[in-house]
C-alpha cells in the first residue's frame, strides 16, 4: 500500500519544517560533550583505568586467540581453594592486582558472564583498526550519544509529523531534557565492566523505537523495518537477557491492520530474532554447556557464593519500590548541592543501595509521563510510541522491582522510558494545544529540576570515585595514577583544600617539594584553620632547609590543634638539633 494513500499517513504527513536548527543543534552538541565530560571526570571500581585490564578487551583477546574464555592467567593459589565460590575465600583475589571480582570461573577459565555485543560491536572493531585498546569511558561515551541521536530523531520526527509549530527552542529544551534526566550522567562518571552492556543496550533499545517507529508510517517498507526492528531486538537481547520481554513490541507495527498477515511480514518480524537467538545459545553452549548459562552460576561477586544466590523474588518488589521511587537523595546547600539518601532496611538478601536516588522527588518531570496516554491516545503514531513505551517502561521497571539488588546505573533502564512518556506528553499537548503557555512554563520548570539533579547527582558521584581511586592508589603506592585522580578531583572543586593538601602529600612522596609547598599553602588560604595543611607545610619546607618556616607552620599547626603530637614531635626534633649544633 502505498504511502500516500494511507489514513495513516495522511494524519502524520505535514508540510516540513522550516524553524531554525540551531536551537536543536545546540541541544545535540550540549548533551554529546556532557556525555564525553562526566565520562572523563568518572572513573572505574578501584580507579582501575587502564584499557588493556579491561573485561571486554581481554574478551576480544581471547576471541583473536581463537577461544571463548578470557585471555588472562587464573592464579595459581586461587585455583587451589577448596571452594572458589566460597567469598571468604575468594576475597583476596576479587580485587587488584587480580581482579577477579564478578568474573565467572568454570573449569579452570575465567569468562565474563557479561554480553558479548560491546565486545564484538565496539571493542574489538576499535582495536583492529587502531591496535590500541578503547577504555570503557569511551566506549559508554560513545554508546550513550548514539542512543541519544537515535531518539533525539524519533522526537524530531514526531515533532514534523505531530506538532510542527513547536517552537525549535521548546524542540532543543526537550531533547536535553530527554538526554539529561535519565540517570545517564551518572551511569558515565563510573564505567566500569557492568555500565558497557546497560550503556550497549539501551541505545539500542532507543534504536528499536526509531525502527518501529519507521515500521509503522512507512507501509510501503514495513517489512524491511520489521526486519531490522527484529534484528536490533535480537542484539538488545545479546545485551541485556532480559530484554526478551520486548519480544511483543515487533508485533506492534501490525496491529490494528485490516488485510491478512503476509508471510514476509511474519519473517521478517521472527527471523532476525530468531538468529540472534540461536546465536547466543550456541555462544552459552560453548562456553557451559548449558544455552540457558551466562555465567553467573559460577560467578565471583562479593559477599555471597553466586551458586546459592537468587537473583529474583517477589520479597524485594516492596525495597525497591521505596528505593527507586520513594526514598530521595536530598538536595544540600554546599557543593555539589546534593547527597546520598538515608540507609533503609531491607529485605534479607537484598544488597545495600548504591547510590540511587527516588525518581519521582528527585526527576519530577516523571510525573508529566501520567498524562502521556490521555493527550497521545488519539493522535495515531504518538498513539503507537506511547503503548511502545509503556511496554518497555513495564518490562524494564518489572525486571528491577524483583532484582536483589539496588544500584544507580540501574536507574538509566528506570528512567528512560518515564522520561519519553513525559516528552510524549509534551509532543502531543504541542499537537493538540493543550493549555500549552501554563503547560510549558511548568515542564520547562520540571525539566530544569531533572537536568540539575542529575548533573549534580553525577558530579557527587563522580566526586566520591575518583577519592575512592585516590585513596586506592595511595594505599598502593601508586603516585602517577593518584596524580590523576587529585587533579581530576581539583578540575570539579578547585577551592577544596583538602584535595590540594592531598596533592601536595603526592607531590612531597613523588620528591618534587616546590609543587608540594605550593599545593600546601594554597590549602592554608582556602582553609585558615587547617592544621594538618600546616603541619604538612612544615614538613614540606623542613626538607626543603627552611627551618625557620618550617617551625612557624609547625607552631601554627599546634595553635589550631594542640594535640596534634606529630607537629609537637617536630618541633622538638628541631629544638634537640639545634641545641646539639651549638655545643662545642
Amino acid at each position: 500500500m502505498s504511502n500516500s494513500t494511507s489514513p495513516r499517513a495522511k494524519q502524520a504527513n505535514s508540510a516540513p519544517l522550516r524553524s531554525p536548527i540551531g536551537w536543536v543543534g545546540a541541544a545535540l552538541a550540549a548533551a554529546c560533550l556532557i556525555y564525553g565530560a562526566c565520562a572523563y571526570l568518572g572513573t572505574a571500581v578501584f580507579g582501575n583505568d587502564d584499557p588493556a585490564e579491561a573485561v571486554y578487551n581481554r574478551m576480544i583477546d581471547g576471541f583473536a586467540q581463537g577461544h571463548l574464555y578470557l585471555r588472562r592467567d587464573v592464579p595459581a593459589k586461587f585455583a587451589q581453594l577448596a571452594d572458589p565460590y566460597d567469598p571468604a575465600q575468594n576475597a583476596p583475589y576479587r580485587v587488584p592486582p587480580y581482579f577477579l571480582y564478578d568474573l565467572s570461573y568454570y573449569r579452570g577459565r575465567l569468562y565474563a558472564y557479561f554480553s558479548p555485543l560491546p565486545a564484538l560491536a565496539l571493542f574489538w572493531p576499535y582495536h583492529l583498526l587502531t591496535g590500541s585498546y578503547l577504555s570503557y569511558k569511551a566506549a559508554a561515551a560513545v554508546f550513550t550519544s548514539l542512543g541519544f541521536l537515535a531518539v533525539a530523531w524519533l522526537l524530531l520526527d514526531a515533532r514534523r509529523r505531530y506538532a510542527p509549530t513547536m517552537p525549535a527552542a521548546l524542540a532543543g529544551a526537550l531533547l536535553l531534557a530527554v538526554g539529561l534526566s535519565t540517570a545517564l550522567p551518572t551511569l558515565l562518571v563510573r564505567v566500569d565492566v557492568w555500565e558497557i552492556p546497560i550503556a550497549c543496550g539501551s541505545a539500542l533499545t532507543l534504536l528499536l523505537l526509531a525502527t518501529l517507529w519507521r515500521a509503522w508510517h512507512r507501509e510501503d517498507r514495513r517489512a524491511e523495518w520489521l526486519a531490522a526492528s527484529s534484528l536490533i531486538l535480537g542484539l538488545i537481547v545479546a545485551s541485556r537477557p532480559t530484554a526478551i520481554l520486548l519480544s511483543p513490541l515487533i508485533a506492534l507495527p501490525l496491529a490494528g491492520r485490516r488485510e491478512p498477515l503476509r508471510l514476509k511480514f511474519i519473517a521478517a518480524a521472527a527471523v532476525p530474532l530468531g538468529c540472534c537467538l540461536a546465536a547466543l545459545a550456541a555462544f552459552n553452549y560453548a562456553r557451559f554447556g548449558d544455552v540457558l548459562e551466562f555465567g553467573q552460576s559460577y560467578q565471583l561477586p562479593a559477599g555471597l557464593n553466586a551458586r546459592e544466590n537468587h537473583s529474583f523474588n517477589l520479597a524485594y518488589v516492596w525495597d525497591n519500590i521505596r528505593i527507586y521511587f520513594l526514598h530521595p537523595a536530598p538536595w544540600k546547600a554546599r557543593f555539589p548541592f546534593v547527597g546520598a539518601p538515608a540507609t533503609i532496611p531491607v529485605h534479607p538478601g537484598h544488597g545495600e543501595p548504591e547510590f540511587t536516588f527516588g525518581v519521582l522527588a528527585d526527576v519530577p518531570l516523571v510525573w508529566l509521563g501520567l498524562a502521556a496516554w490521555p493527550l497521545a491516545r488519539k493522535s495515531g503514531g504518538l498513539a503507537f510510541l506511547t503503548a511502545a513505551v509503556l511496554w518497555i517502561a513495564l518490562a524494564q521497571i518489572g525486571v528491577l522491582l524483583l532484582l536483589n539488588g539496588s544500584v544507580s546505573r540501574y536507574e538509566v533502564e528506570l528512567l528512560t522510558p518515564l522520561i519519553l512518556l513525559a516528552a510524549i506528553a509534551i509532543l502531543a499537548a504541542e499537537s493538540t494545544r493543550t493549555l500549552l503557555p501554563p503547560l510549558r512554563g511548568l515542564w520547562l520548570l520540571l525539566a530544569g529540576i531533572s537536568i540539575a539533579f542529575n548533573l549534580a547527582h553525577a558530579t557527587d558521584y563522580a566526586i566520591k570515585t575518583r577519592v575512592g581511586g585516590l585513596s586506592w592508589a595511595m594505599v598502593h603506592g601508586n603516585l602517577a595514577a593518584a596524580l590523576v585522580h587529585v587533579d581530576t578531583l581539583l578540575l570539579l572543586e578547585p577551592g577544596n583544600a583538602g584535595f590540594h593538601n592531598e596533592r601536595g602529600v603526592i607531590l612531597a612522596s613523588a620528591g618534587r617539594l616546590p609543587g608540594a609547598v605550593d599545593e600546601f599553602k594554597a590549602a592554608v588560604r582556602l582553609d585558615g584553620h587547617a592544621a594538618y595543611a600546616r603541619h604538612n607545610l612544615g614538613q614540606a619546607l623542613l626538607r626543603g632547609g627552611d627551618r625557620g618556616g618550617a617551625i612557624r607552620e609547625f607552631e601554627e599547626s599546634l595553635r589550631l590543634d594542640p594535640g596534634d603530637a606529630a607537629a609537637r614531635a617536630s618541633l622538638d626534633l628541631i629544638q634537640r638539633t639545634d641545641a646539639n649544633a651549638r655545643l662545642p
